[in-house]
């Protein structure tokens, strides 16, 4: 059976242009990916709007320098493109769009998948609010299930 998708949330902080890290926050594992090329490729995270990537931090330094204690961490994307990792399940289950990310600086522009019938549609230009693209990429937090005393 393939692997399926679901809305996972991670709190990490996020790593600020000047080195420095915030508080952490909660992001949600999206279903897209990228570095397709890579052995493993790289999940890509959302928050408020922006997406994301984990990267490996350093915190604390030797007297030379040299990294000692490392964390995990949220970066902006830089520039790069997405693609949807469960397109299959996006598609039967229909509740986000089917489309491909580019990233540029933590916001998204988005077109219809290749081979669906929304290839080449434009879904995102990058100016919209964090709202509008939950709902468009299935991106809100649902409610936690908590298992039930038996």
């Amino acid at each position: 059976m393939p692997a399926r998708y679901y809305k996972r949330r991670r709190a990490l902080p996020v790593l600020q242009d000047d080195g420095t890290l915030t508080a952490p926050v909660e992001a949600m594992t999206t279903r897209f990916y990228f570095g397709l090329k890579r052995k493993k490729p790289h999940n890509v995270y959302y928050h408020g709007g922006l997406f994301y990537r984990v990267k490996a931090v350093p915190t604390s330094f030797t007297n030379d320098g040299e990294p000692l204690t490392w964390t995990h961490a949220l970066e902006q994307l830089g520039n790069v493109t997405c693609y949807d990792r469960f397109l299959s399940q996006t598609l039967e289950q229909g509740k986000a769009a089917p489309v491909s990310l580019h990233v540029r600086d933590g916001r998204a522009t988005a077109t219809g998948c290749k081979g669906t019938p929304y290839e080449g549609v434009a879904f995102l230009d990058g100016t919209e609010d964090a709202d509008y693209i939950e709902d468009l990429l299935d991106l809100k937090p649902t409610a936690r299930r908590r298992p039930t005393a038996a």
